[in-house]
């Protein structure tokens, strides 16, 4: 395990932040409205929009709401993928919006160079249900779609291969709590004497 996990886990936010990590119940019906949202959002510049795009807003939104608010706005679980941060349950969400008549998706056929690549377009045929998302979600999540969106699906995959992404194997469960490596900067001497004196502590404690 890297230092910087060492440092945040013996502190009492850490502890709580790993307890409560693994127990947040992924509301689906809360998902799938905030798909269809970031689906009509984009429905007028759709090819801004990609799958890997999806699933990095929905990442990136959860994990913030987490640190910022104290919970994920869905509860989603998220794993490493070659391609970055993947939800576990975006394609089965996009297929009850499709059944639904929510969404309509279209694969866009397009040649780069000499290689022919698809592009998925996400039509959004209805406007999005936003009732019981509170206003910060909201917020945090028109901040991801904006930052995302414009960038090509290559940058943003590549972008999201960072110190979160690298702490995990393919196919690992990213746990929310590892959000907390983007606060932590550099590691001093003291930070380390600190650390030392809360494993000591500890140690008493459980004696």
């Amino acid at each position: 395990m890297c230092i910087l996990c060492i440092l945040f886990i013996f502190t009492p936010r850490g502890v709580l932040a790993m307890l409560q990590g693994s127990t947040f119940e992924l509301d689906v019906d809360k998902l799938q409205r905030l798909v269809h949202y970031i689906c009509h959002r984009k429905r007028d510049r759709l090819k801004q929009l990609s799958r890997t795009k999806l699933h990095k807003i929905l990442f990136y939104s959860d994990l913030q709401a987490y640190l910022a608010l104290g919970k994920p706005i869905t509860g989603e679980v998220y794993i490493k993928h070659q391609y970055g941060p993947f939800s576990t349950h975006l394609d089965q969400v996009v297929q009850a919006l499709e059944n639904e008549g929510a969404l309509v998706v279209s694969e866009d056929r397009f040649v780069a160079g000499e290689e022919e690549r698809s592009h998925h377009l996400f039509f959004s045929r209805k406007e999005p249900q936003i009732s019981g998302f509170a206003p910060e979600e909201i917020s945090i999540v028109e901040y991801y779609i904006d930052l995302i969106s414009p960038h090509s699906t290559q940058a943003v995959s590549d972008a999201s291969h960072d110190i979160v992404w690298e702490t995990r194997a393919i196919g690992e469960k990213i746990p929310y709590y590892s959000g907390f490596l983007y606060t932590l900067g550099e590691i001093r001497p003291e930070d380390m004497d600190w650390a030392r004196q809360e494993l000591t502590q500890w140690g008493e404690d459980e004696d």
